[in-house]
């Protein structure tokens, strides 16, 4: 646990030595105040309180998986390439350090640096105190989708991160994979009731996460982030550990 913390926290501080986390912080913070102050002074805000909160509008609106296709793939396509380009992976594993433990501690800086870009956001709910107290219930539901989506996209950025080492390819990928994803949940509308629309309607992510951000906790919905991080984290290990077996 000490090592994957360690690793975690290097790899959090290592965003903050390039200007890639305050290029990404002013861009993310610049669209999410525009968005808020649109949805605060637009008259048709009005409907947004009465149905919850500008929160979980900026939540489940086009913008918000708009700002996560551009943003994950940037966090994550150094994570593993950048170790794999400058020649320095093989050297952090001939120290004490597993390749499951590398993963996590990669995966868990980057997640760090996620929560970090979205806690100054809090800042909105005491603006909404100031304005009319909204109910904290579905702002509690949605920033839990906000960190569940996240963490699910970066795992599978994470994975991309251990085939190749151009970063640009790393970041192309992610996005193209999540794209896919964003694709196969549209397609599910357009199919007649069956099987395939089931199991479409399953793995349709923005579905699972309009309703947390409408203030409704599943354990189904939790359950489906999970798994797709956990099985990208296991696919990760496995791209690192195929290494050995290519030598």
């Amino acid at each position: 646990m000490k090592t994957i913390f360690i690793i975690a926290k290097k790899e959090f501080l290592t965003y903050f030595y390039t200007p890639i986390a305050y290029v990404i912080a002013s861009v993310f913070y610049i669209i999410n105040g525009l968005l808020f102050s649109y949805l605060i002074n637009d008259t048709s805000s009005n409907d947004v309180y009465r149905e919850g909160s500008v929160m979980q509008y900026i939540f489940s609106n086009d913008f918000f998986w708009i700002i996560l296709f551009i943003l994950i793939p940037v966090i994550t396509m150094r994570l593993i390439a950048e170790e794999k380009k400058e020649g320095t992976l093989e050297l952090i594993l001939t120290f004490p350090v597993n390749d499951l433990q590398l993963i996590l501690g990669k995966f868990f800086g980057a997640f760090l640096f996620y929560i970090f870009l979205w806690l100054p956001t809090f800042i909105y709910v005491g603006l909404l105190f100031w304005i009319s107290p909204p109910d904290l219930g579905p702002i509690f539901s949605a920033f839990l989708g906000v960190l569940l989506a996240g963490a699910m996209f970066i795992s599978i950025g994470l994975f991309f991160s251990t085939l190749t080492k151009n970063q640009i390819i790393s970041s192309m990928l992610c996005f193209g994979f999540i794209l896919s994803l964003l694709i196969i949940s549209a397609i599910e509308y357009v199919l007649p009731p069956g099987n395939i629309r089931f199991l479409l309607q399953y793995i349709n992510f923005v579905k699972h996460s309009h309703l947390l951000s409408i203030g409704v906790i599943d354990t189904r919905n939790i359950v489906y982030f999970l798994s797709f991080i956990f099985f990208f984290i296991f696919l990760s290990t496995m791209s690192l550990e195929a290494r050995k077996w290519s030598k």
